[in-house]
């Protein structure tokens, strides 16, 4: 009883203390599930606010991760978000995460710091089906930015303008409003998508290329488009509207695209229409609002690491200049889009560039062009068959087609339009060329060359000296070419349509070795500029020789001298110095090998050579001053050069311990230091300092006597002089 009356009256204790408020219950927030408000709000602010509290890549790489398994919800309070940041970070989900395109509703739970978000998903719920999604759009990515990604040639203006033109091209706009065409997989994967989809395609392919962009949207206009900083300032960027498709109501003209809307100020994009007052405008710069790029209505093509675009308003094929601001007209196309009758035509240029990745492909009225960039030639390259009134307004080549869009209507507006496909291979020639490994005044190149179709010839030679009669009649795919000559040398494979390969180049440079000096003939070596070797080390009769250096009258150079990156021509002399052959011959122990040095006045080392036999001839320069020789295990005799013995004398080497000479070392050597070091009448041999330290003393007897019980203790080698 008494325990029960004792729980009774804690409970009542703490319901009062929370009825006056004595005891605090923390409150913990939970929103309910929210779903996106279409272009109600600019990202802009949602970045500024979460980016003063984390990390946004940080957050970003998480979410990523944990959302990619579809989880009802996500523990989020590693990265301390205020409650009050719930709604910027749910809109930063949205709008700057694209590729989350299944998460759909968003919630989140938390006191003070949120810990959880909660999450619904559209398309798909299925983590497996929304990786296998995921990777249909990188898929898409990786041919969108073929070329581009990792390309430090490419300025980020050029960029952002090469993706704008390949996703406006891949896309067209949803007139059925489908749920995935509001998702970057709609435009990525299914080339299908309304504004949302387009700005989360371009702001996803954009940040795979380093660019950082945001969203921006009016609930006016009921649109969003982005905000894409170049440099450090955003300027306004609308694909969608770029893109005909969204004009026409009607699929675009293949290789159709407007930059009305790309790269465009405040004041830029107002003039598109862009007239609502109910979005973010931080682009205040007008530098791009007059650019090249507003005279092309089709795609620019980026080859061989150069831009090539068609100027729609002068007629012109043109080359981006270095300066990023201007073309240099290459190609020019005089042609009229005719009526029916003929008596008349469309005011304007309709041409459309596209590239097979090997060479530019040029629409006009009625042709479909191959463009030659080495001679900046255009041939025929398909025509197809027209009705009068017909016209080519849309091309690209697609998937092994030239894909003609043809009309009686620049406006796509004519229910006449019809599409024609024509087979097509490009050349697809390549060349590989290399040099075969070798040394000589010739050198072989190795070519192979990878074709779809039938291989006509080839040119090989300097690019100063083509022409067209150099080309060579050939259809083999691997080729030696011989050159004899240095230069920088340039090769082009043809096939039976008139496509040539990339062209390949590589450097050779002469290298001339003069042996005997500068006046003396020299020894020709062609070397490419990007191998690494060593000059040959030559011989000389009654010389030593002292190495290679660029001077004619130096003394000395470099004996073993790599090279590389070598000059077009460059000249090496080689250095000697007179030898004397002195004739050695030395007794060792057990017939071992010898060594010998020839020393100058400091004692370095000026020549050295190694003997397996008991004579040798052995050159020296006048700078030796003495002559060491040694073995392994002996004592090692000094002799001043021109004191060494002649008449074929032998010079003996003593086996370093031995100190009764008797051939061997052991406990009898052991015995007779003892004595001799204990009675000064006993002689013994130089083989009795067996610790080196210029003495033979009891130090001797100790280590001689553990080197025989001892494997590890070592005796240690010395020289004597003999003279």
């Amino acid at each position: 009883m008494k325990e029960n009356f004792i729980k009774r009256l804690c409970a009542i204790s703490l319901i009062c203390g929370i009825l006056s408020g004595m005891i605090h219950i923390p409150a913990y927030a939970f929103c309910d599930m929210e779903y996106p408000v279409r272009y109600a709000s600019d990202t802009y602010g949602v970045v500024e606010t979460l980016s003063a509290h984390v990390d946004l890549d940080e957050l970003r790489a998480y979410l990523f991760e944990a959302f990619k398994d579809c989880p009802e919800k996500i523990d989020i309070s590693g990265f301390n978000i205020p409650e009050s940041d719930a709604d910027a970070l749910k809109a930063f989900i949205w709008d700057e995460m694209p590729e989350c395109f299944q998460v759909y509703g968003l919630g989140t739970y938390g006191f003070g710091k949120l810990k959880y978000v909660y999450a619904s998903y559209r398309i798909t719920e299925s983590g497996d089906e929304y990786l296998s999604m995921l990777a249909e759009c990188d898929e898409k990515a990786d041919v969108l930015l073929d070329v581009i990604i990792g390309n430090d040639g490419l300025s980020d203006a050029e960029k952002a303008l090469l993706i704008h033109d390949r996703l406006a091209v891949n896309c067209r706009y949803d007139y059925g409003f489908n749920d995935v065409g509001y998702t970057m997989y709609g435009a990525l994967a299914r080339g299908l998508a309304v504004c949302d989809g387009y700005s989360d395609a371009y702001a996803y392919l954009l940040r795979k290329v380093g660019i950082e962009s945001l969203h921006c949207k009016s609930t006016a206009m009921n649109h969003a488009w982005n905000l894409v900083n170049i440099d450090g300032v955003y300027y306004h960027v609308d694909v969608t509207w770029d893109d005909p498709s969204f004009a026409s109501n009607e699929r675009n003209y293949e290789g159709s695209v407007n930059h009305d809307n790309f790269l465009r100020s405040n004041d830029g994009i107002k003039t598109t229409n862009h007239t609502a007052d109910d979005y973010y405008t931080p682009a205040n710069t007008s530098k791009y609002d007059d650019y090249f790029w507003g005279d092309s209505g089709t795609e620019f093509q980026l080859l061989n690491g150069q831009i090539y675009y068609f100027d729609n308003v002068s007629s012109e094929l043109k080359r981006l200049n270095g300066d990023g601001i201007s073309g240099t007209a290459i190609y020019s196309v005089s042609d009229h889009w005719m009526l029916e009758g003929g008596s008349s035509f469309w005011i304007g240029n309709f041409c459309r560039l596209s590239s097979d990745g090997h060479s530019l492909l040029i629409s006009t009225s009625d042709k479909i062009y191959i463009f030659d960039l080495n001679k900046n030639e255009a041939s025929v390259l398909f025509e197809p068959d027209l009705s009068d009134g017909e016209n080519i307004f849309g091309f690209t080549y697609s998937d092994g087609y030239l894909v003609c869009d043809i009309n009686d209507h620049p406006n796509n507006q004519n229910k006449r339009l019809r599409q024609v496909k024509q087979p097509y291979m490009p050349g697809g020639i390549s060349a590989e060329i290399s040099l075969v490994p070798g040394t000589g005044d010739s050198r072989t190149v190795s070519v192979e060359i990878n074709s779809n179709l039938n291989i006509s010839g080839y040119y090989f030679g300097k690019k100063s000296e083509y022409g067209e009669s150099d080309i060579v009649p050939s259809n083999q795919s691997a080729l030696e070419l011989i050159i004899t000559e240095p230069g920088t040398y340039y090769f082009a494979a043809f096939d039976e349509k008139g496509n040539s390969s990339d062209t390949a180049e590589l450097t050779v440079c002469l290298i001339n070795l003069y042996i005997n000096g500068k006046d003396s003939e020299c020894e020709r070596l062609l070397a490419g500029k990007t191998e690494t070797f060593e000059l040959p080390v030559p011989g000389k009769d009654g010389s030593r020789f002292c190495g290679w250096s660029d001077t004619p009258d130096a003394e000395t150079g470099t004996v073993i001298l790599q090279i590389s990156d070598p000059p077009l021509v460059s000249d090496y002399y080689a250095t000697w110095k007179e030898q004397t052959d002195l004739y050695l011959k030395v007794v060792t122990a057990n017939g071992a090998p010898f060594t010998v040095y020839a020393l100058d006045s400091d004692g370095n080392i000026t020549d050295s050579a190694d003997c397996d036999g008991d004579e040798l001839t052995f050159g020296v320069t006048d700078e030796a001053e003495f002559i060491e020789i040694t073995a392994e295990n002996h004592v090692g005799a000094i002799y001043r050069a021109d004191g060494l013995p002649d008449n074929g004398d032998a010079i003996v080497l003593l086996l370093l311990g031995d100190v009764n000479l008797d051939g061997e070392v052991n406990n009898k050597d052991v015995a007779v230091l003892f004595r001799a070091v204990s009675d000064a009448d006993i002689v013994y041999s130089d083989a009795a300092d067996v610790n080196a330290d210029g003495f033979e003393n009891n130090k001797d007897v100790a280590v001689l006597f553990r080197f025989l019980s001892d494997p590890d203790t070592k005796l240690v080698p010395h020289s004597v002089t003999a003279y």
